[in-house]
């Protein structure tokens, strides 16, 4: 009954984007930073931005750009199977939209870990490709 096939597929979702979460904790007792709950240390919920320290953010960019490129991935095959739900096809380009501006920020911030996320993410380096406008 508790398997994980017999969840919903937003509920299996939710699931992978924890892993991915486990995966970039900073110790082992981490449980409530920022960057393991995935939102945004530098600008909370409506209030000013406070001041973080650069190591945080880099390490927000690299957690959102795991949960990203799943729920990328996600969204792919769910736009496969329903070509024309074009509500969802925004939604989707919105999310690669902000997973680019992401990679950006990392490659001219930490060129180190912008090649590691690249590497365990699978993901190319388009950096020679110009905006086609």
């Amino acid at each position: 009954y508790t398997a994980i096939e017999n969840k919903s597929r937003a509920e299996q979702g939710n699931i992978a984007i924890d892993e991915f979460r486990q995966a970039f904790k900073r110790h082992e007792a981490d449980t409530g930073s920022s960057a393991v709950q995935g939102k945004s240390p530098y600008r909370p919920s409506g209030r000013r931005p406070r001041a973080v320290s650069d190591q945080t953010r880099d390490h927000y960019a690299t957690v959102s750009l795991a949960a990203l490129s799943y729920k990328i991935s996600m969204m792919t095959e769910h736009l496969q199977e329903h070509r024309k739900d074009n509500h969802s096809r925004r939604g989707l380009m919105s999310m690669l939209v902000r997973r680019q501006k992401l990679l950006k920020y990392m490659r001219r911030k930490e060129p180190d870990n912008y090649q590691m996320v690249l590497k365990s993410l699978s993901l190319k380096d388009r950096t020679f490709v110009g905006n086609k406008y």
